[in-house]
């Protein structure tokens, strides 16, 4: 009962918040996409060299295998910060005091979380009939085969997915950044789980993504046509022949495969416990708060209690105010790479070795993913330690401190790629170093931007690493990165994209100032 009080509770504060409307609004959007016109030039779902036609079946797997797969990248990043939530807000403080035990408080979050992810699956639910109709290739609607699919294949993994973003709040190198790039390559490397299921059935039922059994439904059907792979994205609509999916039989088993996983996913967030501190100060620190107290100078008062003279302000003079920009760029740079462990400086520097003697023009682009953390503080730095109204207060915030933060994020960028930059001066590829610049400055611009209108570092994280992995596995498009250096006709893009992301950084930091 206390478990549905605190998720019912949480879930409310978060639907109040302007961003859960948001959300709701996104995916309104997105799910129109789901459905691609009948001559649209791409495929959300194609099967073999087919695409399902637009009836309750195929509609429902569209928006269920979409849910499964990438759905369950981004909800990790929507719900991950409910636990840091309270710890910042001193909530969990006073949660602590009482007798909620610690596995009672994480598994109301993780029914916290999905019941806020449950509110895009419904509002997929209500958006899928809409798009059958919508499309009009099958007007007649099988509202139990078109409910069914999604839910019972988006659901679990949901599941799965609150309850690792519970578990990765309790551990503490998880619950910043590093959690937020760790989660990404978990999410990717799971993916390869699709793979293991072979052609057993019944280690089909037990796949979490809950991809495998209907697709092997599928391949079993009368009418299937020769293939062996289903893809998400590619192709075109218009130009795909049509495969009319029989509706899928779930067997009890089956059923029982998919609400295995989602008492997983509330295992996953208990199992947090381990490692939660329950808001409490390490034993150390708290020795060290009381040796302090003992030993810090105590507040001089004054007999009867008068009170201090106010203390004079002394104006500082204009040309004070005119300080070094210089100076203010070293500074930010020491910021950002101020409390980094000793082991990424030294990886940053063999990079850079690397770079000298074994240029490669892949890794330009591997090697990028280092000082993700580092250029993910940029613009969100002083929001997150609460510094902005000191920040703020300085003389021209948006046109000197703003172009210093940025200047910094470059000088760490131009030292990452230094190495290979110097190769290509020594081979006069001056085409392919063109390009390599150009990445310089747009990233640390993205960083910034994104830091600025976010006021966290979780959409640069997310965006750059999506970026990052697309740009990574796409070979025949080497213009979607600009490190790489075969694609030196798009470097009037990469500086068109830089300038425009200055200016909405400054935009973001003006808007902070009115406040």
């Amino acid at each position: 009962m206390r478990i549905i009080q605190l998720a019912t509770a949480d879930f409310l504060q978060r639907a109040r918040s302007a961003s859960f409307i948001v959300m709701l609004a996104l995916t309104s959007l997105l799910s129109t996409l789901f459905v691609p016109p009948l001559d649209a030039n791409y495929a959300v779902l194609t099967i073999g060299d087919h695409r399902p036609l637009y009836d309750s079946v195929g509609i429902s797997l569209m928006f269920a295998f979409t849910i499964s797969l990438a759905l369950s990248l981004f909800a990790f990043y929507l719900v991950r910060n409910t636990v840091q939530r309270d710890r910042q807000t001193r909530v969990g403080q006073i949660i602590a005091t009482t007798q909620t035990g610690s596995a009672t408080y994480l598994v109301s979050k993780w029914a916290s979380n999905l019941a806020l992810l449950s509110t895009n699956l419904a509002l997929m639910t209500v958006m899928a009939p809409l798009m059958q109709l919508l499309r009009a290739e099958v007007m007649t609607i099988n509202i139990v085969q078109l409910v069914l699919p999604i839910w019972l294949i988006g659901l679990p993994v949901l599941s799965l997915v609150a309850g690792v973003a519970v578990l990765f709040e309790t551990i503490p190198f998880l619950r910043g950044g590093f959690g937020n790039i760790a989660y990404f390559f978990v999410w990717t490397f799971s993916l390869a789980s699709l793979a293991l299921t072979g052609t057993d059935l019944a280690i089909a039922r037990y796949d979490p993504f809950g991809i495998a059994y209907p697709f092997f439904e599928i391949l079993a059907q009368p009418n299937a046509p020769v293939m062996d792979t289903l893809t998400l994205g590619g192709g075109s609509t218009r130009l795909m022949p049509v495969f009319d999916i029989q509706p899928i039989t779930w067997s009890a088993s089956a059923i029982v495969g998919r609400l295995f996983w989602l008492a997983v996913g509330a295992g996953i967030a208990a199992l947090g416990v381990l490692p939660f501190d329950r808001f409490a100060k390490s034993h150390s620190n708290r020795l060290l708060a009381n040796l302090w107290e003992q030993l810090r100078p105590k507040r001089a008062t004054t007999a009867g209690g008068a009170a201090f003279e106010a203390p004079r302000l002394t104006p500082l003079p204009a040309d004070r105010v005119r300080s070094r920009f210089l100076a203010l760029v070293l500074a930010e740079l020491k910021l950002l790479v101020k409390g980094q462990p000793w082991w990424w400086l030294v990886g940053l520097g063999i990079i850079v070795l690397v770079g000298i003697f074994a240029p490669n023009p892949q890794l330009v682009l591997v090697v990028t993913i280092w000082p993700v953390l580092v250029w993910s503080a940029m613009g969100n730095r002083e929001k997150t330690h609460d510094t902005m109204a000191l920040i703020l207060t300085t003389p021209q915030p948006v046109m000197r401190q703003l172009p210093a933060t940025y200047l910094a994020g470059v000088i760490l960028s131009g030292v990452l790629v230094s190495g290979f930059m110097l190769q290509l001066m020594v081979a006069g590829a001056w085409l392919a170093l063109a390009s390599v610049l150009s990445g310089v400055l747009l990233i640390p611009a993205m960083a910034l931007a994104f830091g600025t209108i976010s006021g966290t570092s979780r959409l640069f994280e997310i965006g750059y690493l999506l970026w990052w992995y697309i740009a990574l596995n796409a070979s025949a498009a080497p213009a979607l990165h600009p490190m790489l250096t075969e694609a030196p006709a798009a470097i009037p893009l990469y500086v068109a994209a830089t300038a425009v992301l200055l200016g909405i950084a400054t935009l973001g930091r003006m808007q902070n100032v009115v406040q």
